[in-house]
């Protein structure tokens, strides 16, 4: 067999599986889906699935890979001075843009998986990209805080407010969430201070 045509079935037979789990955990916590669901409804034998993976969990982090991938595309800030905040703005705005494409399945998946390994393993997720976007970076800034103590908040800050976007159906559009978050981040603040002095 010909290796680009051997190449061909190998992704075909990834993407089936990786497109069978993301569609079992729309009603299914990570914990409670089996290999041979997965098989099934990729139409793959558990062999082929063990060639590729090791278990569920190795897919599932394929999975994120991918989201992250995707993520941070080609558009990283580039030259010298590129601030945190910089990173943030832009790496929040196309999560942002991500999860506006796929809100009803993620919504699905994070109810489903309130509290399950898959909700643990998607922060891990997000604090492993941030750190090492933050790290890359590094060279040409000089932080005033540990890169792990920035990446922490940052994380937190990050899922917290799109998990809360996404779960509890906020009625609030991809620029309104992006505006949000730039004044948040950029003004340091959410406060009226003007208003607030006249209350004073």
């Amino acid at each position: 067999m010909p290796e680009q045509t051997k190449d061909l079935r190998v992704q075909r037979t990834t993407r089936n599986l990786k497109r069978a789990l993301q569609q079992l955990l729309w009603h299914q916590r990570l914990e409670e889906v089996k290999v041979q669901d997965i098989c099934a409804r990729a139409m793959v034998h558990r062999a082929t699935f063990y060639a590729h993976y090791q278990d569920k969990y190795h897919l599932f982090q394929e999975i994120l890979d991918d989201i992250a991938a995707e993520i941070e595309g080609n558009s990283r800030p580039s030259g010298p001075g590129v601030l945190p905040r910089q990173l943030y703005l832009q790496t929040a705005a196309r999560a942002i843009d991500y999860v506006s494409r796929h809100r009803e399945h993620l919504r699905d998946t994070l109810r489903s998986n309130k509290d399950s390994m898959a909700y643990f393993m998607i922060y891990n997720a997000a604090q492993d990209f941030i750190t090492n976007l933050l790290k890359q970076y590094q060279q040409v800034n000089d932080y005033l805080l540990p890169v792990e103590v920035i990446s922490r908040f940052t994380t937190a800050g990050l899922t917290g407010l799109v998990f809360y976007w996404v779960e509890s159906d906020a009625p609030y559009t991809k620029q309104e969430m992006r505006r949000m978050l730039q004044t948040i981040i950029t003004h340091n603040h959410y406060i009226d201070r003007k208003k607030s002095r006249k209350r004073l």
